[in-house]
């Protein structure tokens, strides 16, 4: 007896479930809560709840009077009022200039210059002593036009006009290698415009400057007459050239090509200038070249200077020429000549 099982035993209904049906619930309901409980632990939190959650318990004693604890403060950051670029000075306008004639001047009036200190006399520069325009308008600023205007001589017995030959001997010899002064004097007496009056007696006196002239085809000397003195002592500045006989520009003379000197000028430079090349040619030393030929030419110059020296005019002294005036020459309030 003392083996025997006496607890109760209490055998199960009938009409209840199997026993795999009920695992198969309870298994299903478990995996159902799980996937539920995931999901509340994967959700975010409400805010509403967070906030109610920090709120502090009511204090179980008498309220402490504390500050309140102020959290910061936003900064208000002052908007300034933005840069203006710098104001810009008002732009100008001008409207266009409209287009005029370019303003066309008037010669100035032809000035008489006064007389030598020794002479009452001056030199006429117009169309003649006294001339006076007909029909002519009086100066002014206006435009005027080309057109050549008749004059009148009033003076016409006091005057020697423009282009008048005067016939003259040359009294010192001119040398073109030696440019300077020279002088002269009137072989004819010389009369007024109109012929009634002697107003250049023979023998009066003829000061000017030469120069020669003798590069290829021009082998004459140049001689400008500056001033003329009379027997009486009156004296004029004519400021004419000398011409020769027949009027042609310049007085001719002998002429000098110094031929035989540029000729053995000519030669002696040749020989320097093939002995120094010569002297100087290329030379080899060690393969190195020298060659000086320029020397030679440079020395030959140097050495020999009247290769290239120019033609010597020569005049005689009482050479036959002419001055041809070129200007009037007016001799008003001068004494007649005797």
């Amino acid at each position: 007896m003392s083996g025997r099982d006496i607890r109760p035993k209490v055998a199960p209904p009938r009409d209840m479930l199997p026993l795999p049906v009920m695992l198969g619930v309870a298994g299903a309901l478990g995996l159902g809560l799980f996937v539920w409980m995931e999901g509340q632990r994967k959700a975010p939190p409400d805010p509403q709840a967070q906030v109610m959650l920090s709120v502090p318990p009511p204090p179980l004693g008498l309220p402490v009077d504390r500050a309140p604890v102020v959290g910061p403060r936003p900064v208000v950051l002052r908007r300034t009022a933005p840069s203006l670029p710098p104001a810009l000075p008002p732009v100008a306008y001008f409207p266009p200039a409209a287009a005029f004639p370019a303003p066309v001047y008037a010669p100035p009036a032809p000035v008489r210059p006064l007389a030598n200190r020794d002479s009452a006399l001056v030199i006429d520069n117009t169309a003649g002593a006294g001339a006076a325009v007909q029909g002519a308008k009086p100066e002014s600023s206006a435009p005027v036009d080309d057109t050549a205007h008749a004059t009148m001589i009033r003076s016409r017995a006091s005057t020697i006009p423009q282009g008048t030959i005067m016939a003259a001997t040359l009294e010192t010899p001119l040398n073109s290698d030696r440019p300077g002064l020279a002088r002269a004097i009137i072989s004819a007496d010389v009369r007024g415009f109109d012929g009634t009056r002697v107003l250049i007696p023979r023998g009066s006196r003829l000061i000017g400057e030469f120069k020669a002239d003798s590069s290829a085809g021009k082998r004459r000397v140049m001689v400008v007459w500056n001033r003329l003195i009379r027997p009486d002592g009156v004296a004029i500045r004519i400021a004419s050239p000398a011409t020769d006989a027949m009027g042609g520009a310049g007085v001719a003379g002998r002429v000098d090509t110094h031929a035989i000197e540029r000729l053995g000028s000519a030669v002696l430079q040749s020989a320097l200038t093939l002995g120094v090349n010569v002297a100087t040619a290329e030379v080899s030393r060690g393969g190195t070249s020298v060659y000086l030929g320029g020397a030679g030419q440079s020395l030959g110059q140097q050495l020999v200077p009247s290769v290239n020296r120019p033609a010597t005019v020569k005049v005689s002294e009482g050479a036959v020429i002419a001055v041809l005036v070129a200007h009037d020459l007016d001799f008003a309030g001068t004494p007649g000549v005797r």
